[in-house]
């Protein structure tokens, strides 16, 4: 290395310029969770190189490189600088499909324009009101394996609770009401105990045989319990245990009466 002339000095002289290559960082913003194996250095002798892809992003579609807002696919050799990229990504398009059972009458959906709607991550889903008549409606659940799942749905679900294609089943309960006058009339484990109407909830296709029979009496149970059917025809649910064979299929009301008082329903 030399790097003056020294005065006095002789002689012909030839001075060879030399240079050190100067290395270049490259940064990487906007992975979110996300990593690069790419390389993060780089000089103007390197061999032009195509930048990969960072890993996956749960919810999300990687959609390039940017740098300042220009994509950028490759470093070609010769670039000189520090660079800095910028993971861009799109949320992922789901779909929702409503299935609708095809055994259940009457079924109306309200606010509804398709069977089939799409959201992203970052989307509050905003699911459809549906009744049934003679049905009381709990909500949507999940289906999975064909079979319904999970717990139920209702009005606004919040962004980011589900991230996959969803197929999505009304799920409805019969109600079976309970109408007495009998002051002295206590049901157990009821939902509700307005004056005058107690009632339960079963799934569609159940016996009440589970009906809770116990009156607030001691030891009594249902003196009378009769059912109005479509015909008008009254069936007494007591003789002989009907109830315990009475399969419901829709919302009904029970007359009641205690055992142990007297009193008509």
């Amino acid at each position: 290395p030399i790097s003056s002339v020294i005065q006095g000095s002789t002689g012909n002289r030839r001075f060879t310029a030399s240079f050190k290559v100067i290395n270049y960082s490259i940064t990487y913003q906007g992975l979110e969770g996300a990593t690069t194996t790419n390389r993060t250095s780089y000089n103007v002798e390197t061999e032009t190189f195509t930048l990969s892809n960072p890993t996956t992003r749960e919810g999300y579609t990687f959609t390039g490189w940017e740098d300042r807002g220009l994509k950028v696919t490759t470093i070609n050799k010769e670039t000189t600088g520090n660079i800095v990229l910028k993971a861009t990504w799109s949320a992922h398009a789901y779909s929702i499909t409503y299935e609708m059972p095809n055994d259940i009458d009457g079924i109306y959906v309200d606010d509804w324009d398709s069977r089939t709607l799409f959201y992203t991550k970052d989307d509050e889903i905003i699911l459809p009101t549906v009744s049934a008549t003679d049905l009381t409606f709990k909500g949507w659940r999940v289906v999975t394996d064909g079979t319904t799942a999970g717990e139920d749905y209702l009005g606004t679900v919040a962004a980011g609770t589900f991230n996959s294609n969803l197929v999505l089943a009304p799920h409805f309960v019969v109600t079976v009401t309970f109408k007495t006058n009998d002051p002295n009339l206590y049901i157990e484990n009821v939902l509700d105990t307005p004056i005058g109407v107690h009632y339960l909830e079963f799934e569609i296709g159940d016996t009440l045989a589970d009906l809770p029979m116990s009156s607030g009496s001691g030891e009594d149970t249902f003196g009378e319990m009769y059912y109005t059917d479509e015909q008008g025809i009254t069936i007494d649910l007591i003789k002989n245990n009907a109830y315990k064979k009475f399969v419901v299929k829709k919302n009904i009301t029970l007359l009641v009466r205690d055992g142990s008082h007297a009193g008509k329903v």
